[in-house]
C-alpha cells in the first residue's frame, strides 16, 4: 500500500513537469531514472574495500599483475563500457536504497550508484539539483565514501561537488589513481612482463576538476610505486596539476621523497604522465673512464612540434671539460625523415684542442618505388668516437670511424627494373691513414638492370658506370678514372615438382678510361662470355621420430660454370676484393667482389642439402655440404698471395642450422681442406633463449686466411693473409622479477708471418635492478683504442676502462638515447624491453 501511494505522488510530480519521465521499480530498494526504454547494464558486484580504496591487490595471479610490484590494480569493468560523452549527452542510470524528492531535485541515500557510459559515481548520499525547465542535472553534491571514476582516473574522498555541464568539480580528503599508459596491444609472447603498475597514485587535501582533462590537487602527493607502505619514492607538493590533454604534470613547491628521506626540493617541477613526447629533462647518467675521468650527462628533450624535436645533451668531464651534443630529428611531408647530430667541446683539456663531430642523414620516399637519400659525416679526429659516447644517427653510416662517408643518391625499383645512382666521398679523420687503405670516391656511380620474360625465357641486362677518384698522399698519385660495364644475359628456366634446370649465358664487357695507371695503358677493355648451369632435384619423405611426425627433404644440386681466361693484370684495383670461401661460393660466378677482377673458371659444384620439418611447418634442422671440382688451374688473381689456384678440388664446405630445442639454436659453417687435412675456415654459434628475459650467446670463429683485413696495397704487394680466431659471448639474464645480469666480450687471436698476438678486445658487464617504480644500472666496460689505423690486427690499441651508473624513478622522466642501452643492442636476441626501456 505504501508503495502504491508513493508511486501516485511521483506520477503527480512528473505530470506537473517537476521531473522527467520516471520508471519506478516495484523493488523498493531500487529506483531508476531512465530517459529511454533501453534496459541498463547490470552494475558490478565487486565492492571496493576500505583496505584498498584504489583497487590495489597485493600478490595475486592476474595477467595484469606486475611481478616487480608484487601486485596489481584491480580495475572493475564499467556497467556500460566505452568513452564518456558530455554528461547531459549520455543516458544516466541511478539506484539507491531510498530517495527523497523536492521541487529542485532529489536526495539519494544509502549505497547510491550513479552511472553512465564510461563513468560512475558511488557515495553514501548524493543530492541532484535539476534545471526546473529541462530537467537536466546541473549540480551534484555527494558525501560519505565518495568514489568517482572514468577510464583514465579514479578519485575517492569524503565530500564532492560537481557541475557536470561545465565539467567542473571538487572533492576533499582525496585519494586518486591516474592511468599513465595506453593499453599495450603487444602479444605477451613478444614482450617482457610490464615492469610498472601503469598508474600513478597519491592523496590530497582537495582536488579540483577544471575541464575534461585537467586535475588540480592541493597539499598532494604523487607516485608511480605500488600504493603500499614503504614505497620507494613520492613527490610532495603544495599544488600538483595533472593535464591529461598535454600529457604533463606540474608540481609547485615540490619535495622529492626517497624512502622517507627528502632528497630534492624545487619551486617548480615538470614531469610526464603518459608516453607522449613532451619537453623536459631526461634522466642523467654518471660514469667514469680512465681517459675522461668522472662525467655527468644531463639531457634535455624539446618537443618542438609533432613532426620535429630536439635533444640537448651537455656532459661535463673532469679531465676534458664540457661536451655539448645536439640531436635534431624531423619528419617532412609525410615522406621525408632525417636527423642531425652535432657534438662540440671547445677545449679538451686532455687533447689540447677543440673537438667536434657532425652526423647528418635524410631519406625521402618519393613514391612506393622511388627513394632518395643523403648523408654527411665530419669528425675532428678519429679518437673522438672512442673518447666520447656519441649518439648514433640511423640515417648516417659511421661504423667505419676512420673513413666517414658523405653521399647522396636515389634508387628506383619496379619488377625487374632497378636503377640507382649516388655520389660518394669520404673524410679521413686520421691523416696517417695510408693511400692504399683509403677508399675511392665515386663521382658518380650509376647502376641499371632490367629483364623481360618470354614464357620460360628471360632476356636481361646489367650495367654500371663509376668515376673513381682518390687524392694524392705524400706526393703519390693513385690511378683514377672511369669504369663502364655492360652485361646482357639470356636465361632459360625449367621448373617441375621434382627439380629445376636453369642455364644462363651472358657477355661481360668492361671499359676503363684511366689516369696514372701504373700497371699499363690508360684505355683498357675486357670482354668475355660467362656460361653457367644451375640444376637440382627435390625429394621428400615422411618420418616418425619418437611418436612425432616430420617431413625430411633431400636436395642434390649441380652447378657448372665456365668463364674463359682474360689477362687482367693491367687493370687497377678500385673496389674489388677476395670473397671468403663458404657454402654459397659453390653457386656464384665470380670468386671476387665487384668487377675489377673476373675469375676464369671451368668447374662443377656438387652439393647436397637436407631439411627436417615438423607438423607445424617449422624447420627443425637444415644442413648442406658441397665441393667444387676444377677442370683446370685458375690463372686470374687479385693478389700474388692467393693460394689454392692450382688445386683440382676446393675445400669441402658445409653449413648446419639446428633448433635443438625451442629455446636452443645451433648454427655452424665449416670448411675442410682435403689437401692439408685441416680446418681452414669455421664458425660456431649457440644461443639459449627460453624467453625474452633469459638470453645466452656463445660463438667461435676461425679463418686460416683472412683476406678481409688486408688493404688494397697489401693485396697487390702479395702480403700473406693472417690467421685469425675469435671467441665471443654475451648474455642478458633475469635472476627474478627485479634483478638482471648482462655482459659480453670478444677475445681475439691474430697470427701473421712476423708475429702472433692474442688479447681481450672488448668486454662489458653490468647488473640491473628494476622494481615497480625505480631502476638502477651499474656497468663496467673495457675497449681498445685503435692508435694505428693502418694496423690490420686491430688489437694493438691502448685499453680504456669505463664505469657507468644510471638511476631511474619511473614516471618522472626517461633516458636519452645511447649509453648502456645502445651497448645492450649488441646482444643477439635482446629486445630492448626491460625496466629501463619501458617506463
Amino acid at each position: 500500500m505504501i508503495v502504491k501511494k508513493r508511486y501516485l505522488i511521483l506520477q503527480l510530480i512528473t505530470a506537473l513537469g517537476l521531473l522527467p519521465s520516471l520508471a519506478y521499480s516495484n523493488n523498493v530498494t531500487s529506483k531508476t531514472i531512465n530517459t529511454n526504454t533501453e534496459k541498463p547494464a547490470k552494475k558490478s558486484k565487486t565492492p571496493l574495500t576500505k583496505k584498498s580504496p584504489l583497487g590495489w591487490v597485493s600478490g595475486g595471479d592476474s595477467t595484469d599483475s606486475c611481478r616487480a610490484c608484487d601486485g596489481y590494480y584491480q580495475v572493475t569493468p564499467f556497467a556500460i563500457p566505452g568513452t564518456p560523452l558530455a554528461f547531459n549527452q549520455s543516458k544516466t542510470y541511478i539506484s539507491s536504497k531510498s530517495t527523497t524528492l523536492s521541487p529542485t531535485g532529489q536526495t539519494l541515500t544509502d549505497n547510491v550508484y550513479l552511472y553512465q557510459k564510461g563513468r560512475d559515481l558511488r557515495a553514501h548520499q548524493v543530492h541532484l539539483t535539476r534545471d526546473p525547465k529541462t530537467g537536466d542535472i546541473t549540480q551534484i553534491n555527494a558525501s560519505g565514501h565518495v568514489r568517482y571514476r572514468e577510464p583514465s582516473f579514479l578519485i575517492t574522498g569524503n565530500k564532492a561537488n560537481w557541475q557536470p555541464q561545465k565539467l567542473q568539480g571538487n572533492m576533499s580528503d582525496v585519494q586518486y589513481r591516474l592511468k599513465l599508459k595506453k593499453t599495450n596491444t603487444k602479444k605477451e609472447s613478444t614482450r617482457l612482463p610490464d615492469p610498472s603498475t601503469g598508474y600513478a597514485h597519491g592523496d590530497a587535501s582537495s582536488i579540483l576538476q577544471q575541464g575534461p582533462a585537467l586535475l588540480v590537487l592541493h597539499d598532494a602527493t604523487y607516485s608511480t610505486c605500488a600504493p603500499v607502505p614503504g614505497q620507494t619514492w613520492q613527490l610532495k607538493a603544495k599544488t600538483i596539476k595533472l593535464n591529461q590533454a598535454t600529457g604533463r604534470g606540474e608540481a609547485y613547491d615540490a619535495i622529492l621523497d626517497v624512502k622517507g628521506v627528502p632528497v630534492f626540493y624545487s619551486p617548480y617541477f615538470n614531469f610526464p604522465i603518459n608516453n607522449n613526447r613532451q619537453s623536459g629533462f631526461l634522466y642523467p647518467t654518471a660514469s667514469f673512464s680512465t681517459d675522461g675521468g668522472l662525467s655527468l650527462t644531463t639531457p634535455y628533450y624539446l618537443n618542438l612540434a609533432p613532426n620535429y624535436d630536439d635533444t640537448i645533451t651537455p656532459t661535463i668531464y673532469t679531465k676534458r671539460g664540457l661536451l655539448l651534443q645536439n640531436e635534431f630529428r624531423y619528419l617532412l611531408f609525410g615522406n621525408t625523415q632525417g636527423q642531425l647530430n652535432v657534438s662540440y667541446i671547445h677545449d679538451d683539456h686532455s687533447y689540447g684542442d677543440k673537438r667536434y663531430s657532425v652526423f647528418f642523414g635524410q631519406q625521402t620516399q618519393l613514391s612506393p618505388n622511388f627513394k632518395a637519400y643523403m648523408q654527411y659525416n665530419l669528425a675532428s679526429d678519429k679518437d673522438v668516437f672512442d673518447d666520447f659516447t656519441l649518439a648514433k644517427n640511423p640515417f648516417a653510416n659511421t661504423a667505419n670511424t676512420i673513413q666517414l662517408p658523405r653521399s647522396a643518391g636515389f634508387s628506383y625499383n619496379k619488377d625487374y627494373l632497378n636503377f640507382n645512382g649516388n655520389i660518394t666521398g669520404y673524410q679521413f679523420p686520421d691523416s696517417t691513414l695510408s693511400l692504399g687503405n683509403r677508399y675511392y670516391s665515386k663521382l658518380p656511380e650509376f647502376n641499371f638492370s632490367d629483364a623481360v620474360d618470354f614464357d620460360q625465357l628471360q632476356l636481361g641486362i646489367n650495367s654500371q658506370y663509376i668515376n673513381f677518384y682518390k687524392a694524392a698522399v705524400d706526393n703519390v698519385t693513385p690511378p683514377t678514372g672511369q669504369r663502364s660495364y655492360l652485361a646482357p644475359y639470356l636465361t632459360w628456366s625449367g621448373q617441375t615438382d621434382f627439380g629445376y634446370f636453369k642455364p644462363t649465358l651472358s657477355y661481360s664487357q668492361t671499359y676503363y678510361n684511366l689516369n696514372n695507371n701504373n700497371r699499363g695503358d690508360n684505355n683498357l677493355s675486357r670482354g668475355m662470355p660467362i656460361f653457367d648451369i644451375d640444376s637440382g632435384l627435390y625429394f621428400d619423405r615422411n618420418l616418425n621420430i619418437e611418436g612425432k611426425n616430420y617431413k625430411q627433404t633431400l636436395e642434390p644440386r649441380l652447378y657448372y660454370l665456365y668463364v674463359p681466361y682474360r689477362d687482367q693484370s693491367q687493370i687497377p684495383i678500385f673496389d674489388s676484393g677476395i670473397k671468403p670461401f663458404d657454402y654459397n661460393s659453390l653457386f656464384t660466378n665470380n670468386r671476387y667482389y665487384s668487377i675489377d677482377r673476373i675469375g676464369d673458371a671451368n668447374q662443377i659444384s656438387l652439393a647436397l642439402e637436407s631439411a627436417l620439418i615438423n607438423e607445424n611447418g617449422e624447420q627443425i634442422l637444415k644442413g648442406g655440404i658441397g665441393q667444387i671440382f676444377y677442370f683446370h688451374n685458375r690463372k686470374v688473381n687479385l693478389s700474388p698471395a692467393e693460394t689454392g689456384l692450382d688445386h683440382r678440388l676446393s675445400d669441402l664446405t658445409s653449413f648446419l642450422s639446428w633448433n635443438v630445442l625451442p629455446s636452443i639454436t645451433l648454427s655452424t659453417n665449416i670448411n675442410w681442406s682435403t689437401y692439408d687435412h685441416r680446418l681452414t675456415r669455421d664458425n660456431y654459434n649457440v644461443q639459449y633463449k627460453p624467453d625474452l628475459d633469459h638470453i645466452f650467446n656463445i660463438g667461435y670463429t676461425h679463418d686460416n686466411e683472412n683476406y678481409g683485413v688486408l688493404s688494397q696495397d697489401d693485396l697487390i704487394n702479395g702480403v700473406a693473409p693472417p690467421n685469425t680466431k675469435g671467441l665471443y659471448s654475451s648474455m642478458y639474464w633475469g635472476l627474478n622479477a627485479s634483478w638482471r645480469l648482462f655482459g659480453g666480450g670478444n677475445y681475439l687471436w691474430f697470427k701473421d708471418q712476423t708475429s702472433s698476438k692474442k688479447r681481450l678486445a672488448s668486454a662489458f658487464a653490468g647488473i640491473e635492478y628494476s622494481s615497480c617504480c625505480s631502476a638502477v644500472r651499474f656497468f663496467v666496460s673495457h675497449s681498445l683504442k685503435d692508435d694505428d689505423p693502418n694496423d690490420v690486427s686491430t688489437i694493438d690499441g691502448r685499453g680504456q676502462n669505463t664505469i657507468m651508473l644510471q638511476f631511474l624513478l619511473k614516471g618522472l622522466s626517461r633516458f636519452g638515447s645511447g649509453g648502456i642501452s645502445s651497448l645492450l643492442q649488441q646482444i643477439n636476441g635482446y629486445q630492448g624491453d626491460s625496466g629501463f626501456e619501458r617506463t
